[in-house]
């Protein structure tokens, strides 16, 4: 663990996993965009009932079968990619880069997709990567996170408090008629 205390090879490693990730995400990204990553095969399972197809038929009928909804998941991709290409953006690119991971992790688990080594080899890397740039990420975690003083005790207001719930109230009220 020393080696990872060296400035320079902290460096050369951040720029070496964030590149490598970016180049193999956008892959992925791309053939989202291109409509061929799950549209491709939708169309061949058509003929099949729901109970014939294993877990991760299911998966590639589901998310092929609104193709703008596959580009919409690419270019999320596509943006996560750019964040973490730039040294300035690279937080914000680790930080959006995880609930996208742990979507597809959870997806390849619970359907048995057979790429769940990749996402799991991902998954290493970004951790990697987040121990590499802890302290940025626990700077710009605390100032997401940070309360101004005005804010502190608000919910604590009971005025504020009864206004709160009766939002809420009428909130839930409204979606109900709807």
């Amino acid at each position: 663990m020393k080696i990872l205390t060296n400035p320079s090879v902290v460096k050369y490693l951040d720029y070496i996993i964030r590149f490598y990730l970016s180049f193999s995400l956008l892959i992925y990204a791309v053939a989202k965009i291109m409509n061929v990553q799950f549209s491709q095969s939708s169309d061949s399972y058509l003929h099949y009932k729901v109970q014939d197809l294993s877990p991760q038929d299911l998966v590639w009928v589901f998310y092929g079968y609104a193709p703008l909804y596959e580009i919409i998941l690419g270019c999320i991709q596509v943006v996560a990619i750019l964040l973490l290409v730039y040294n300035k953006t690279k937080v914000l690119g680790i930080l959006s880069l995880w609930p996208i991971f742990i979507n597809i992790l959870l997806i390849d688990v619970f359907y048995e997709v057979n790429a769940l080594n990749s996402i799991i080899y991902y998954s290493l890397l970004l951790l990697i990567l987040t121990y590499l740039n802890q302290r940025p990420l626990r700077i710009a975690i605390r100032q997401l996170v940070k309360t101004s003083g005005s804010q502190k005790g608000f919910l604590f207001n009971f005025k504020n408090l009864l206004i709160i719930m009766l939002g809420f109230v009428l909130l839930i009220v409204v979606s109900i008629i709807i």
